[in-house]
């Protein structure tokens, strides 16, 4: 999805250059910071603040080639209405078919959005109940997240329910193999086998090839 989103971003970006005649300072501006940011991201650890820049300037040059398409327009003859022609023709406000895409647009957002904020308010709040059982369920409901269940299994690890946070750990990385912290709490778990200490502290190498203290 995310290689999709560049993908529209460049081919926006370059049907804005395709039709401009002249020089466009506000075009060549997002399009150069775009550039920036990608090369950055490319040889960089990629942090928040910087990823937002990414995503707008990605969502500006979309917005910046649809609201600079040109619609040729055949004037209306006296009896008939105003026909829009050409392949880049937007519907009109209030329209029915603008109506559908809103909706459609907002039912799709909702559909993507959602479930993660609900699973993620469900994690904070079952940290205030101080059940093991009750944060144990809201980690391990759809949509599993890797982070709560690390941060999940830390928890019980200093609760001293070292059974249940190798659990959590080993379901993190069933989830995503390349979460460091994961393997590093089975590695360190009272409860994990030698087999499944010596695996984990593989995998750490293997993450962390050039960190001196995994040994």
């Amino acid at each position: 999805a995310y290689l999709l989103i560049l993908g529209l971003s460049l081919v926006s970006a370059m049907r804005v250059v395709r039709r401009t005649n002249g020089f466009d300072f506000i075009h060549a501006a997002l399009f150069g910071a775009w550039v920036a940011y990608l090369a950055q991201s490319a040889i960089s650890l990629n942090q928040l603040g910087v990823a937002v820049w990414g995503w707008l300037l990605s969502g500006a040059l979309i917005a910046y080639e649809i609201n600079t398409r040109v619609i040729d327009e055949i004037p209306a003859s006296p009896h008939k209405t105003k026909i829009k022609k050409g392949r880049n023709v937007k519907m009109e406000d209030g329209t029915p078919a603008a109506a559908m895409a809103i909706f459609i647009g907002v039912t799709v957002g909702l559909a993507l959005g959602l479930p993660p904020f609900l699973a993620d308010a469900k994690y904070r709040s079952s940290l205030s109940t101080g059940s093991a059982t009750v944060i144990e369920s809201a980690v391990t409901t759809w949509p599993i997240d890797g982070l709560r269940l690390v941060q999940a299994s830390i928890i019980m690890k200093n609760n001293k329910l070292e059974p249940q946070a190798l659990q959590l750990a080993k379901r993190a990385t069933q989830y995503n193999p390349r979460i460091f912290d994961a393997w590093k709490l089975i590695n360190t778990s009272t409860t994990a086998t030698a087999l499944e200490r010596a695996e984990a502290l593989a995998r750490m190498k293997l993450l962390d090839p050039h960190n001196p203290t995994l040994k």
